[in-house]
């Protein structure tokens, strides 16, 4: 189950990477915000997954206990054939 979106990140970028983003976000059919949520949820599946995959990190319990999700649950909320799925 998805929480709601309730905590607000803030960051400074530059134009170039703005408006990269943007473009982005226009090419998937999202909204910037949208897209940039979408984009940090996969990277940190990924990160997680290799996390697991080492075995060795000792962060891999922190995150999992801090998002509160076991690594199946939180590789499932994104389905990667699925490129249009709200995140």
């Amino acid at each position: 189950m998805r929480s709601k979106n309730d905590h607000e990140i803030k960051f400074t970028g530059d134009a170039e990477l703005y408006l990269a983003l943007k473009v982005l976000a226009d090419e998937d059919d999202r909204s910037l915000s949208d897209y940039l949520r979408h984009v940090l949820r996969r990277h940190v599946r990924d990160a997680v997954l290799a996390m697991s995959y080492a075995k060795s990190s000792p962060n891999l319990g922190r995150v999992m206990a801090e998002t509160g999700l076991n690594q199946a649950e939180f590789g499932a909320e994104i389905d990667p054939q699925d490129t249009h799925q709200a995140a």
